[in-house]
Formats: C-alpha cells, sequence, structure tokens
C-alpha cells in the first residue's frame, strides 16, 4: 500500500548520479542519501499514523538485493507516483538519465501532469551543456523546483566540506523541511486523484448488458473464434464484431460505440505493443468525451509483454473457467 494510493508501488523513487567514477570518490553519492534520509525522515514525520504505508525507493535497495538492475529499476520507476531528480553536472552522462527516460515515457503513457508527479533538485553548479534536455519548458528554460548547493565558485553541495569531515550540516534542515513539505503537496495531490478517477470509474461502470470489442489479428481467427464462443455464452456480454480487427485498424467510433475492449495475443510476433498504444489512444480520445472503455488483455503466452505493465491493462490467461475472471476485470 502507498500513500498516493491507486496501482503505484512506490509513492517517491529518488533518481541521482554517484558521481564515483568522475569524483574518485563516493563522498557525492554519500551526501545525497544523507540529504535524502534526511528529507525521508521529516516525510514519516509528516504523515505521522500513515508512515507505515509510505513506500520509498533508492538504488541502494536494488542493488543490496541483487535483483537485476535494469528490470528492477525500470519497474521500480514505473510504479512510482513521484520521480525526485537530485540533478548534479554528473547526471546527464550517468545510469540516472536513463530513469529519467523511463519515467518520462510512463508519464506520456499514463496521459499524467509533469507538474505534479516530478521533482528537481539541484545540488551543484550544472552548465548549460550538462543539463539534461528532458528536463528544460518550451522555451528551454530549465525546470527547477530548489537548489541545494553554494553560491560560491566552487558551486558544491550545502555543508560538502564539513560533511566530508564528518561534522554538522545545519545548512541542510530548512532545505530538508522545505523538501518534505512539496513531496506532501504532491503525494497528497495525487492521492486526490487517484481518488476522484476510482469514483468517476465507479460511476461510468457498463450497464447490464455491456458491448465488447473483441480485438485480435487476422492471423489469429482460430484462436479468437474458439475464444469467442466461451464469450458469447457469457452473461452480460455482447460481442458485435463478426470479424477479427486489430486496434491498429480501429477507428474512434468504434471505442464509442462498445462499451469494453478484449485484446487477444496469441504469439510472440504479433504487433501487441503497438496494438497495446492504438488501443490506449483510442480509450483516451472517448475518455476526454465523458466515456471510459475499460480493457482487458487476454493473454495465451506464459510470458506477459512489457508493454501490458506499462500500460497497466489487465490480463487474463485462457485456461480452466476464464470467462468469470475476464468479466470481473472488465465488467466490474
Amino acid at each position: 500500500m502507498t500513500i498516493a494510493g491507486g496501482t503505484y508501488r512506490h509513492d517517491v523513487f529518488y533518481s541521482y548520479a554517484w558521481g564515483e567514477k568522475q569524483l574518485g570518490t563516493g563522498a557525492l553519492r554519500d551526501w545525497t542519501r544523507n540529504y535524502i534520509n534526511h528529507v525521508n525522515t521529516l516525510l514519516k514525520l509528516r504523515f505521522n499514523n500513515n508512515s507505515q504505508q509510505l513506500s520509498i525507493f533508492l538504488d541502494s535497495e536494488c542493488l543490496e538485493n541483487g535483483a537485476r538492475l535494469d528490470a528492477a529499476l525500470e519497474k521500480a520507476v514505473r510504479g512510482s507516483a513521484l520521480f525526485v531528480a537530485v540533478i548534479s553536472k554528473f547526471y546527464r552522462d550517468s545510469y540516472a538519465s536513463r530513469e529519467l527516460r523511463w519515467f518520462l515515457d510512463q508519464m506520456a503513457a499514463d496521459g499524467s501532469n509533469l507538474d505534479q508527479r516530478l521533482l528537481i533538485l539541484l545540488i551543484d553548479r550544472v552548465d548549460e551543456d550538462q543539463w539534461p534536455a528532458e528536463l528544460r519548458d518550451r522555451s528551454g528554460d530549465r525546470i527547477l523546483f530548489q537548489r541545494l548547493h553554494d553560491d560560491d565558485e566552487d558551486g558544491a553541495p550545502l555543508d560538502f566540506s564539513q560533511f566530508i569531515m564528518g561534522g554538522p550540516t545545519p545548512q541542510l534542515g530548512a532545505p530538508g523541511k522545505e523538501t518534505a513539505l512539496e513531496i506532501q503537496k504532491k503525494l497528497v495531490a495525487i492521492k486526490k486523484d487517484n481518488e476522484a478517477r476510482t469514483a468517476y470509474e465507479s460511476a461510468q461502470r457498463p450497464p447490464a448488458s455491456s458491448i465488447v470489442f473483441f480485438e485480435a489479428e487476422s492471423q489469429d481467427e482460430p484462436n479468437w473464434k474458439t475464444h469467442r464462443q466461451h464469450l458469447s455464452g457469457a452473461e452480460h456480454i455482447i460481442l458485435p464484431a463478426a470479424t477479427p480487427q486489430p486496434a491498429t485498424a480501429m477507428t474512434e467510433a468504434t471505442y464509442g460505440d462498445c462499451d469494453g475492449m478484449v485484446l487477444l495475443r496469441s504469439r510472440e510476433d504479433d504487433q501487441i505493443a503497438e496494438r497495446l498504444r492504438k488501443a490506449y489512444l483510442g480509450r483516451r480520445a472517448v475518455l476526454s468525451k465523458g466515456k471510459l472503455v475499460p480493457w482487458v488483455l487476454l493473454d495465451e503466452l506464459d510470458n506477459p509483454p512489457p508493454e501490458a505493465d506499462a500500460y497497466r491493462i489487465p490480463s487474463v490467461v485462457p485456461r480452466g473457467d476464464w470467462v468469470p475472471e475476464l468479466q470481473r476485470k472488465l465488467l466490474g
């Protein structure tokens, strides 16, 4: 469970560059983790009784558990409500830039508000050519929330020299409170949006008899016909299409005329990524006009496509008595 709610696995994902290779020391990495831990302590105090729900992801957790780095980090990024980019002069050319691209890709898939789910902290002086291109507004200016570095010529993180020597870091107190407060505000706003979406989806549940479009590629017609026979006998489901049609060939009118959508995946070499993308865009187009079209992936393969997780489409394996499960996920 998370504070933000919904399907998020984590409330906050912190993304930062270690800078070990460039500096020959882990001092920048350690300073950053120290600041993050300070902020997280304040967050837990702010959420008080709900602090056990607060889910924070740091890369150190993934590495210490020996998980596969790319897969574990991408899953964590895409499943996080808030992405905190801790920018240094090493960020753009580090592994962290990959995390940023995963996050922005997921934002595009979700259709989310970037201002609500992104927080940028600047911890040292970064030249223009070192600033990530993705973190600029339309006019080319940097997107930034908070500066955490000295204004002198070195532009080092606040209290960096004291931290290296093991001394106190009094300059981090006020900025830490400001960061924690902003994260709290964003998580509360995301939670409210999730609650509003859930309420809307409940109010828009399909009627007792729902027109369901059963999507598939023409090459999969034999499998499609077999599954269609099972669905045709299911209560509350009407299947109007007589032949399979992929989402890549569907028009917006198709989504406007149906109450739900089932996508069939039968082969590894099908166009499921493009079909999911097209279906997502079609559903999003009619959602903007006030209509929600639930969807389910009917997946015959053992390994789900990575796009299913990215688009957050529920899936059902057509084995055994699978129709009731599909009905629950599709019709609620």
